[in-house]
């Protein structure tokens, strides 16, 4: 059974750098990590990292039970990449980031 856990009808994916650090794997149970960072409030109310690569928001258009998981599926409102310049380096895999993926 699939309970909706989420507040919120946005989300933000966010190409971090291979050296920012692992924000994504605990993020979910330690939303303080966002402390100190430089965020923006987006189109959707979700805040923004703005030292990442590049980031794109979406609002939540469906969700479908998929396994032991929720796939959702978001329709685009905004992105950026950032400007040659900013917030350089390698974008981090899921490899580099620790996490593993038997499918």
């Amino acid at each position: 059974m699939h309970t909706r856990q989420r507040s919120r009808q946005a989300f933000i994916i966010a190409e971090q750098r291979d050296h920012s650090g692992l924000l994504g794997k605990s993020f979910a149970k330690h939303p303080e990590k966002l402390d100190g960072l430089r965020t923006q409030i987006g189109e959707t109310g979700c805040p923004v990292l703005l030292d990442t690569l590049a980031w794109v928001e979406c609002s939540v258009e469906n969700e479908m039970p998929a396994g032991d998981s929720t796939l959702v599926l978001g329709r685009v409102v905004a992105a950026h990449v950032q400007a040659h310049g900013q917030a350089q380096g390698e974008p981090l895999t899921m490899r580099a980031a620790g996490f593993r993926h038997a499918g």
